[in-house]
């Protein structure tokens, strides 16, 4: 544990709930055998810029990133909500947009960061009736940053966009696919189906008009008809994230 913090609870097995004083904290780190894995030690850096750059535009607001004894970590600010999980209202939806949305519009000085995710997921969505955030960029890009080196696709197949999946060149329309397919399932409660993770990435590539039918008697029309334009084939068919709830 870095000096000045202590440790209130473990969330997952790299990340903590830490206090500093009075402020509680999110303390996240690598472990051992992670620290031995280039591609995890890369991510890390990546989330660590990204939300450098971000600056807690639509993601948690980064305080300290350093290296200890233990390797390097990251100490974000505590957000207290929970996991986009299946339920979720049409409010939540909303929020969880605006949340992509200011993620996707953040710029600096010098112009646009041309942030993408590249891996939302219910698992990577903070959400409850008054706020949204994305978190786990480690396979983020931005304007300073190229895509990940790997030959292999590495995101959630069960929620990632067809080019994706196909391996093309793919930038913010990408997330609004997977965020629409995150809220179609945490709505209705409809994913993709595979047995193994080869196939469903063959399945991620096809088009989506399956689940859109397998959810639509089970969600609003109102929220159907703005996920529904989220879902298209052709990345430039789809919105910004910023008018599908505008």
């Amino acid at each position: 544990m870095p000096s000045g913090y202590v440790l209130v609870s473990r969330i997952t097995d790299v990340v903590f709930e830490v206090r500093r004083g009075e402020e509680l904290l999110v303390l996240k780190s690598l472990s051992s055998r992670m620290l031995e894995e280039p591609r995890a030690v890369e991510a890390f850096d990546r989330e660590r810029r990204v939300l450098q750059a971000l600056a807690g535009r639509g993601a948690p607001r980064l305080l300290e990133a350093g290296v200890d004894g233990s390797g390097p970590f990251l100490v974000m600010e505590r957000l207290p909500m929970p996991r986009l999980a299946t339920g979720c209202s049409e409010p939540v939806a909303a929020l969880v947009f605006h949340a992509l949305a200011a993620v996707h519009d953040a710029s600096d000085e010098r112009g646009p960061l041309l942030v993408v995710h590249g891996d939302l997921s219910p698992a990577n969505i903070l959400a409850d009736e008054s706020r949204a955030s994305l978190i786990d960029f480690g396979l983020a890009t931005f304007r300073d940053l190229p895509p990940v080196p790997s030959p292999t696709f590495s995101g959630t197949f069960r929620y990632t966009a067809p080019e994706q999946a196909r391996g093309e060149p793919f930038d913010q329309s990408a997330d609004v696919f997977s965020l629409a397919l995150s809220l179609l399932h945490a709505l209705s409660g409809v994913e993709r189906d595979a047995v193994t993770q080869a196939a469903l990435l063959m399945v991620a590539a096809d088009a989506p008009a399956d689940l859109l039918a397998r959810a639509t008697p089970l969600i609003s029309k109102s929220i159907c008809d703005r996920l529904a334009p989220c879902l298209a084939m052709n990345p430039r068919a789809r919105p910004s994230a910023r008018d599908v709830f505008p």
